[in-house]
């Protein structure tokens, strides 16, 4: 077990960073506000699974998977709650799905030491190049445009 009186204030601190932006969702009711309050709920449980770590430092696969893991989707709540779309709650899911499935995917292969390169290879391909393909295209001015572009044969030649 780590040292208490190292990870506590890191701790308290957090729980206290939870508590004022579930104080400020009585006052502003906004979907980024949800998403950065989940966020910073994955940060704070990334921290106090950190107390249960072991002295030599190895953790056990289920301790790394919701340690590493709680960090790389708060990451993720985090470049969500930035995007366009943050109100489209429809988006929001697909897009945290996207690219939180493979997240955890890589950090589970990672827990439990697989040697299989497929599976991080294509964890990394979908998180780096799902996510921005998938902001791209749902963007309309960019439909649009597509479809004004062919429909002109004129822009095409």
């Amino acid at each position: 077990m780590a040292n208490l009186f190292d990870k506590l204030p890191t701790i308290l601190v957090l729980a206290v960073m939870v508590g004022i932006f579930v104080a400020l969702r009585r006052l502003v009711k906004s979907a980024r506000l949800h998403l950065w309050i989940t966020a910073w709920v994955l940060i704070f449980v990334h921290f106090f699974v950190q107390l249960f770590e072991p002295a030599d430092g190895n953790l056990t696969p289920v301790t790394f998977m919701i340690d590493l893991g709680c960090l790389q989707l708060s990451a993720i709540f985090f470049i969500a709650s930035l995007t366009s779309f943050f109100e489209d709650t429809r988006l929001t899911v697909s897009l945290l799905a996207l690219t939180g499935v493979p997240a955890l995917a890589y950090t589970a292969g990672l827990a439990y030491e697989l040697n299989w390169r497929w599976l991080y290879i294509s964890c990394a391909a979908l998180i780096f190049y799902g996510a921005p393909l998938f902001a791209v295209l749902r963007r309309k001015l960019i439909i649009q445009i597509l479809l004004w572009a062919r429909s002109s044969p004129s822009l095409v030649r």
